[in-house]
């Protein structure tokens, strides 16, 4: 049930008011993937075969897939990533444009990031990946790409910063100069595959964080929610959004903390969901509707989108309809 907010998120909310406008820009940095998403009745050992119940090429990647829902649903948005220069270049640029995702690509010599994943009967999924010509850019590609063009009050939003070990180096200062221009910063955790998971110490400077269950415990090292979340906010988080699959959605500010439900789905696949989420609840949030409502939008998109192979956003009138009688 939600508190009667106080003194504290009142002034992060009156804090945040520059920004809430549905038309200002969004640069969202981080990795384009070549999902080859495979349908599969049961796992299987070396050396056996198994029939595949489908097998789908798709754009992935956090930041990608972001940016494309994004822009299906109306909203301004720029891609920062690198690319590589294989067989997959031309695939997910073109999927990417006839979104109407605006590119600012840093090219590379080598393979573009490819994640191999096993969508399981009930929608849950697991994943190989292969980083490629992630691994090759830095804080200060990133740096020269994107400061020339913020404006005060444009947000930027990261997805796979851990995808991108080369980020590690400059984040911080990246992260400074980008606030120093008055702009909003959005995160998403992401899962750590390189086992770090470090980013306590740059919580001050992101104005909303999502993450999920997994990522929660492992950023915080503590099981208990409550815990978890606590040590978020020793550490200078300030709006926490926490997404529960299933189960749900919760969001949490210093001095408040409410859930919403998860849409009805027949879920056949939830990769991407969690950045059509993001998409969906920064939308709202931008729309000026209320918090609680954002989570209930984002779930109700994020629902959709599990009922269907590869990357799917609901048509924008459907979109306008939930989103005005929430």
């Amino acid at each position: 049930m939600r508190k009667k907010p106080k003194k504290g998120f009142k002034r992060i909310i009156n804090n945040l008011s520059l920004f809430l406008l549905p038309m200002k820009k969004i640069f969202a940095v981080g990795d384009i993937t070549l999902d080859i998403l495979c349908s599969v009745n049961k796992q299987i050992d070396f050396g056996a075969e198994a029939h595949l119940n489908n097998l789908t090429f798709s754009l992935g990647g956090n930041a990608a897939n972001f940016a494309f829902a994004a822009s299906k649903m109306g909203l301004n948005i720029e891609l920062l990533s690198p690319i590589g220069n294989d067989f997959a270049t031309p695939f997910v640029t073109e999927q990417l444009r006839s979104a109407g995702v605006k590119l600012n690509l840093k090219k590379f010599n080598g393979t573009n990031a490819c994640s191999i994943i096993m969508v399981g009967k009930n929608g849950r999924r697991a994943i190989y990946s292969r980083k490629g010509v992630l691994e090759k850019i830095s804080s200060r590609d990133i740096e020269k790409m994107l400061l020339p063009k913020l404006k005060q009050g444009d947000i930027v939003f990261f997805g796979a910063y851990f995808h991108m070990p080369g980020m590690r180096k400059g984040f911080k200062k990246l992260l400074e100069k980008i606030c120093a221009k008055n702009c909003f910063i959005v995160f998403d955790t992401c899962y750590d595959a390189y086992g770090r998971w470090k980013i306590l110490g740059f919580l001050k400077y992101f104005h909303i964080l999502f993450i999920n269950e997994i990522e929660l415990r492992k950023v915080t090292k503590k099981k208990d929610e409550e815990k978890a979340v606590a040590v978020l906010f020793r550490n200078g988080a300030s709006l926490i959004v926490l997404k529960k699959g299933a189960r749900g959605s919760k969001f949490f500010a210093p001095d408040i903390a409410f859930s919403a439900k998860a849409a009805k789905a027949q879920a056949i696949d939830t990769t991407g969901a969690g950045d059509v989420f993001n998409a969906a609840f920064l939308l709202a949030f931008l729309s000026g509707v209320n918090e609680k409502k954002a989570l209930g939008f984002a779930n109700f998109v994020a629902a959709k989108k599990t009922e269907k192979h590869g990357l799917f956003v609901p048509a924008k009138k459907v979109l306008k309809g939930k989103l005005v009688n929430r």
